[in-house]
């Protein structure tokens, strides 16, 4: 029937978008959740930490310049100069 078809399709979009995890930054392959190596080139995939508000403790997610919960601003960590910029 119809309406069988459509909650089996339904059921099958529910299992891959719970098993979605990490896509690698090398590759673009979508990796399962819990990966730390993409399946396909094998590049160490990085995963993001909340932020967390030094005025009030709520994460934030990360990238988030600014803290949702009380609005202070979010310092965003330094980044070792490139080699040829020195």
């Amino acid at each position: 029937m119809e309406i069988d078809r459509i909650r089996a399709a339904e059921a099958a979009q529910a299992v891959t978008t719970a098993s979605a995890g990490p896509v690698c930054p090398s590759c673009g392959t979508e990796n399962t959740a819990g990966t730390k190596f993409c399946r396909q080139c094998g590049t160490k995939l990085v995963a993001e930490s909340p932020a967390v508000c030094p005025q009030c403790g709520a994460a934030a997610e990360p990238g988030v310049k600014f803290c949702p919960e009380c609005g202070t601003a979010l310092s965003q960590p330094e980044q070792a100069p490139r080699p040829d910029e020195q």
